[in-house]
């Protein structure tokens, strides 16, 4: 059985946090670099689905980091990631996690 899961704005808070915390890091620990490309993957795929216009962002800067041979991010970027998702559910008043769906036989929900 798959679990499907609809977007989660806490999650990609949470992994555009991580990937943050890391960047901040990269010059120290260059070999973090598959970290920190995996944060911005999961913040992308958490996204996409209800804001498509942040999900691009998010590809956008993880793609330019796969240009610079994963050395070098956009640190004001993230905070502007993550600036805008929080902006999102302070005005659309998101509250509460939302819990993972079974998917059913016939396939997705």
């Amino acid at each position: 059985m798959q679990i499907y899961r609809e977007t989660c704005y806490y999650c990609t808070i949470k992994h555009l946090s991580e990937a943050l915390a890391i960047s901040l890091e990269l010059p120290f620990y260059p070999e973090h670099w598959k970290f920190l490309n995996a944060a911005l993957t999961q913040a992308e795929q958490e996204i996409f689905e209800k804001e498509p216009d942040i999900g691009f962002r998010i590809r956008d800067l993880r793609k330019a980091f796969e240009d610079t041979f994963y050395s070098k991010i956009d640190v004001a970027e993230i905070e502007s990631l993550l600036d805008a998702v929080r902006d999102i559910m302070l005005t659309n008043n998101i509250k509460e996690k939302k819990a993972p769906k079974e998917e059913s036989e016939g396939g997705l929900p």
